[in-house]
């Protein structure tokens, strides 16, 4: 008998991993259709998007966050959302945004990795965007790293697609000599507390702007 016909019905495989299937209920997907996703171009708008909304005389969006720098936006009215696409006037912050679909989800998260290990050498953003493209796509380097203020670990907030948390030993080479190092993904980390050296997704000029003191913008390159 084939492995496949031992497997029940509400089980599936994916990823060489076997998976149980439940069924989910549908819920009133009405307010739905007057919502938009969208990317955000600059990680500083995770903190003040909605800040910046209601600086510029527009109480009528709700901004939440779902990944990443992925955002659902929910307009008052269908009519107002389509009008937002006509005028790209969500342009200076946001890209790729689009009316909401069943089949649109955020497909990455948001993790800060610690790494522990780094001689203070090798202690250079281009070394830990190296070490942390691994796991992601790296969005930002944490203050208190970019400046050596702290050194006995980096911290690096990257964009994974991957749902278990992160966690890897490395051999780090430096000038033909090598170094253990470890990298952990942090666990209860609160986004809206970032303190980062933040680096631009694009070339946008306008970025949000930073609010609760968080530190001047700076290249991890």
């Amino acid at each position: 008998m084939a492995e496949d016909e031992l497997i029940p019905e509400h089980i599936v495989k994916h990823q060489n991993n076997v998976l149980e299937t439940i069924q989910a209920v549908e819920v009133d997907d009405s307010w739905l259709k007057r919502c938009a996703f969208g990317t955000m171009h600059h990680i500083s708008c995770l903190q003040s998007l909605q800040e910046t909304f209601l600086r510029e005389g527009v109480f009528y969006i709700t901004v939440r966050f779902l990944g990443s720098l992925t955002v659902l936006l929910e307009f008052q009215y269908e009519e107002s959302m389509l009008c937002y696409f006509e005028n790209n006037w969500l342009s200076q912050w946001l890209g790729d945004i689009k009316p909401w679909r069943p089949n649109l989800f955020a497909q990455e998260r948001l993790a800060w990795l610690s790494v522990v290990g780094v001689p203070l050498h090798a202690w250079l953003g281009p070394n830990f965007k190296t070490i942390s493209e691994r796991f992601g796509v790296v969005i930002s380097v944490d203050s208190n790293t970019g400046s050596r203020k702290k050194l006995d670990r980096g911290r690096i907030l990257v964009s994974t697609k991957f749902l278990e948390p992160n966690s890897k030993e490395l051999i780090l080479e430096v000038n033909g000599e090598n170094f253990h190092i470890t990298i952990k993904e942090e666990s209860g980390v609160n986004f809206s507390m970032i303190n980062i050296h933040n680096r631009k997704t694009t070339d946008h000029k306008s970025d949000c702007s930073v609010i609760g003191g968080a530190s001047p913008t700076t290249d991890v390159n």
